[in-house]
């Protein structure tokens, strides 16, 4: 879905500059309504550098192979991608929260099907062939 106004997955899901379908950056995407630097439980990046700034923030996912990777966020609280297109119709505005998340306050203006839509797309995205292929397993095991 490339409508600006619904959605606005493209702001950190890129599909025209890279492959993977992230910005591969640290945002903070609403999950929690945090006011204060020490009211984040799960402090993201900004418990390793330290930096206010980063509190919150973790690493935009990719949107290959979602079908694979559930449940999702860096927490797991989602366990469909249902779930988390629910999730953005309401994200929360706290501390640090990302500027293309504040555009999601009030809803992401998706409806049912169109989140069925996203979701169908998404799932064109999963590669069996990746997950079931010996050749790229764990290279710790004896084969």
């Amino acid at each position: 879905m490339n409508d600006q106004v619904k959605g606005k997955c493209l702001h950190c899901h890129t599909t025209d500059q890279d492959v993977l379908g992230t910005i591969g950056k640290f945002k903070n995407n609403g999950l929690v309504s945090e006011e204060k630097l020490s009211d984040y439980e799960d402090q993201g990046l900004g418990g390793v550098t330290n930096k206010d700034a980063d509190y919150g923030k973790f690493k935009v996912p990719s949107i290959r192979n979602l079908g694979f990777s559930a449940p999702y966020m860096h927490d797991g609280r989602f366990k469909t991608l249902k779930e988390v297109l629910d999730f953005y119709d309401n994200p929360n505005a706290s501390l640090n929260v990302d500027s293309k998340i504040k555009q999601h306050l009030g809803g992401a203006n998706l409806n049912e099907a169109e989140k069925e839509a996203i979701i169908a797309f998404l799932n064109t995205l999963n590669d069996s062939s990746f997950i079931s292929s010996s050749k790229l397993s764990n290279p710790f095991t004896l084969n």
